[in-house]
């Protein structure tokens, strides 16, 4: 009867654990799941963010054999820096 009621308890304890394991199995296996769609969310980013940098890139070569494009603004970052060049060199001539 002693023997029972260990085997008993054995194997209580070894239900609750092999519960435990599947709810850590079943966990991984989710984590698993969002991992995998948060790397495919990053590629597809990664793929819209190469696309816009070729956009950009080929817009700039484009200006770049145009010179400087009538339609440019004063305020674009890449005119001001050709415009403080071109001051500057004409203060080292004087």
């Amino acid at each position: 009867e002693e023997e029972i009621k260990r085997l008993q308890e054995t194997n209580a304890s070894a239900t609750r654990k092999l519960m435990q394991l599947q709810g850590e199995l079943e966990r991984q296996r989710k984590a698993a799941r969002d991992l995998e769609q948060d790397k495919e969310a990053l590629q597809e980013q990664q793929m819209s963010n190469l696309l816009l940098v070729s956009t950009l890139q080929s817009t700039l070569d484009e200006g770049k054999c145009l010179g400087s494009p009538a339609g440019s603004r004063p305020d674009d970052p890449e005119v001001q820096l050709e415009a403080r060049h071109r001051a500057l060199l004409q203060r080292e001539d004087e």
